[in-house]
């Protein structure tokens, strides 16, 4: 039997455009939380609350190096506050956002100092 949820060909975008939150994500796919949970676990392996976590995090690294200002990187990836997404982002990475974006800078400066 397949499911509603089958059809959703792009999550990650599905999560983006929910903001990362399991109910608007829910909502979106017309199915109960629960049924996106047991989704997930199955098709995932993990709940849709940490694989989107993952991902905004994810998404959240590669804005950094585009050199967006840290708070509109923390809204854009649904996170409640710059100081949560700070928080989050050196839980996962191990280095600040602030950290990871002087590494990448500093990476850039050597490559073109290279040319």
């Amino acid at each position: 039997m397949t499911s509603r949820l089958d059809c959703v060909r792009d999550w990650e975008r599905a999560a983006r455009e929910a903001h990362y939150c399991v109910a608007s994500l829910a909502r979106r796919c017309q199915t109960t939380e629960r049924q996106l949970h047991r989704y997930f676990r199955q098709k995932f392996g993990f709940s849709p609350h940490a694989w989107m976590a993952a991902k905004r995090l994810e998404e959240a690294r590669v804005l950094l190096t585009h050199g967006k200002l840290i708070k509109q990187i923390a809204y854009e990836t649904g996170f409640s506050s710059p100081q949560n997404f700070s928080r989050q982002f050196k839980r996962h990475y191990k280095l600040s956002p602030q950290d990871l974006r002087a590494t990448v800078l500093e990476v850039a400066a050597m490559s073109e100092n290279d040319t």
